[in-house]
């Protein structure tokens, strides 16, 4: 829940983010908006989408296999 969540806030982040950079100057091209982003900071958005992935990808396996209990149980 915590990986879903997370990763809805950062998709609502980066695409306001992107539409409000690109639509305050549309010449600058969608580069200079996504570079805007996290302060200019590669690391801090690489590491917050890494953790987002990596926590979606760990909820996902709990729930298979929570799944695959049941169906077993059944």
């Amino acid at each position: 829940m915590i990986g879903s969540l997370m990763m809805l806030a950062l998709l609502i982040y980066k695409g306001l983010g992107i539409v409000m950079t690109y639509g305050s100057n549309p010449a600058a091209g969608l580069d200079v908006a996504n570079n805007a982003l996290f302060l200019g900071s590669h690391a801090l958005r690489e590491s917050l989408y890494g953790a987002a992935h990596l926590l979606l990808g760990i909820g996902l396996v709990w729930y298979v296999t929570l799944l695959i209990k049941a169906f077993r149980r059944a």
